[in-house]
Formats: structure tokens, C-alpha cells, sequence
């Protein structure tokens, strides 16, 4: 698959390229931490603690492995992603509005919270052959289910938009609720539950071409872990990642903050901020 805009993300990714000696030395320092953190799990005390203490643990171990980073991401404004990932030759300022208008007239609030610039941005610099686009969470409308839209929600409705903007894409989209699942043209969507990854895999292990996968689940940081494992696993040079709705906490950045480390050689990874929350957002630039 041919990424429009390879050359200047992988002059990107080639500039912030670390040495052998480098990751070696981040290696030492990662598994010094993790056999401390380990040796803590390990402790039976550790199951009489309650909740918070429990929690307590496991953010301070996130948050001492993050110390040992020698570069992290920066978070950025809409503005300065714009800049920094070489993707403001693909922004129009009418394209950007029909696209928030679309998402706005289906009834999705990803231009209410400041996504539909970024969003502009990855699916003009895609391909124009046909891709597929896939998003966790169509957005179930049944009080009964974690993470729903309320009774007035609707269904559906950024699947609808990505499909009128993106004309030569077919979208697939994947929830746990059955009862929301839906079939219309070039849009075919699944059931997934992102607590048991092994049925993302199933879902997607016949499409081909992705160029963009979308998590708008559960929005909990080991659902998240999950969605971006089985992600990653079949993601291609210029294919984009996107992780909405991240709450901006320390523990929860630091979470993100190793894993885009530890994916550094493959990926070049944003922390982007929006109106309410973080998208973290990461593009494969090689393959091996």
C-alpha cells in the first residue's frame, strides 16, 4: 500500500531514531523497574489492599517506568499536530467543515469535541484507492450497555459520516451490543467485546487494506490496551491508530507514554489535545 505522505513521516521518524546504544541503555533501566514493580505483584499483601491502594501501587510503578524515558511525546494542540506530523499541506478548510457538518448531522459528537480537524487531516492524507476504515463503538443507544449514548443517541452516525466523506473506503464497525449493528452501503459492522480481544482479531482477520482504525469504545485504559494490541498487530506502513477520548491523568499518560516508547521503532506516535480529552493517535512508518 502506498502512503501519499511516506517520505516526510519516515524523514520524521528517521530524525527521532534513537542509538543501539541508547535503547540498550533504556532496556537496563525499563527491566530494573519492572522486577521492582514485579516483586510488589508478587506480594500476597498485595491482594489484602483494597481498591485504592491497589491503584495507588500500580500509578506510582507507571509513573516511575515513564521517569526512565529519555524523549517523550509532547502533548499538542490541534494546531501544532497540524504542523508537526507534515500533514498541513492536506488541510482545507472546507473539507474540514463538511466533514463536521457530516458528523454533526448523523448525530456523532466528534466534532463537538474537536476531532474532526485531525480527522480532516489522516483521511485526505490516505490513499485514494479503495481502504477500509475501522471504528470500535458504534455507539449503542440501550441504557443497559456500558458506555452508550443515552436513549437519544444514534447509531451509527460517524460510521454514516466517514462513509459520505471518504468515498472510496468501505467502514467497518465493531461494538458489543448486537442489538445496533448495522448493514447498508459500504458500511458492514460486528460483534466485538473489547474485554475479550481475541474477538477484535476474529472480526478483522479477513480485511485487508486498513488504513485507519478508530477505538470510540469503551474508553477505559485496559480496553484501550486490548483494541491497540490486536490493532497493532495487523497495522501497515501508513496506516493510522487513533485512541479517543484519553482522560488527561498522569497515570493514564504515563500508560501511553511507555507504549509509544516501546513501539518507537516501528511507529511515530501524537498526544493531541482537544476540547475535553486526548486523542492519542499513532502511524506505522516500517515494517520490520
Amino acid at each position: 500500500m502506498q502512503f501519499n505522505n511516506k517520505a516526510v513521516i519516515i524523514t520524521n521518524f528517521v530524525r527521532r531514531r534513537r542509538s543501539l546504544g541508547e535503547y540498550f541503555r533504556l532496556f537496563v533501566k525499563f527491566r530494573k523497574v519492572l522486577n521492582i514493580v514485579l516483586d510488589v505483584l508478587k506480594d500476597k499483601k498485595l491482594q489484602s489492599y483494597g481498591i485504592e491502594k491497589q491503584l495507588s501501587i500500580q500509578i506510582k510503578s507507571l509513573n516511575k517506568i515513564c521517569e526512565f524515558i529519555p524523549q517523550r511525546v509532547p502533548t499538542l494542540s490541534v494546531e501544532e499536530f497540524l504542523k508537526d506530523s507534515h500533514l498541513s499541506t492536506y488541510f482545507e478548510t472546507s473539507r474540514n467543515v463538511r466533514l463536521g457538518a457530516l458528523f454533526e448531522s448523523y448525530g456523532s459528537d466528534k466534532n463537538a469535541l474537536g476531532y474532526s480537524v485531525v480527522y480532516q487531516l489522516i483521511l485526505d492524507s490516505l490513499p485514494k484507492i479503495p481502504i477500509n476504515i475501522v471504528e470500535i463503538g458504534i455507539g449503542s443507544n440501550y441504557l443497559d450497555t456500558k458506555s452508550n449514548m443515552g436513549v437519544m443517541g444514534s447509531p451509527g452516525a460517524s460510521l454514516r459520516a466517514f462513509r459520505d466523506y471518504q468515498v472510496n473506503a468501505n467502514i467497518i464497525g465493531l461494538d458489543i451490543d448486537t442489538r445496533i449493528l448495522i448493514s447498508e452501503e459500504r458500511i458492514s459492522t460486528f460483534y466485538c467485546d473489547q474485554n475479550i480481544p481475541q474477538t477484535i482479531n476474529h472480526a478483522l482477520k479477513d480485511i485487508q487494506n486498513i488504513s485507519l482504525m478508530i477505538d470510540d469504545g469503551l474508553h477505559n485504559l485496559d480496553s484501550n490496551m486490548n483494541t491497540f494490541k490486536e490493532f497493532y498487530a495487523i497495522q501497515k506502513v501508513g496506516c493510522w491508530i487513533v485512541i479517543e477520548d484519553i482522560l488527561d491523568e498522569p497515570s493514564v499518560i504515563s500508560a501511553w507514554q511507555i507504549l509509544a516508547e516501546l513501539i518507537s521503532p516501528k511507529n511515530v506516535s501524537y498526544f493531541i489535545k482537544c476540547r475535553k480529552s486526548i486523542l492519542f493517535c499513532s502511524v506505522r512508518t516500517v515494517d520490520a
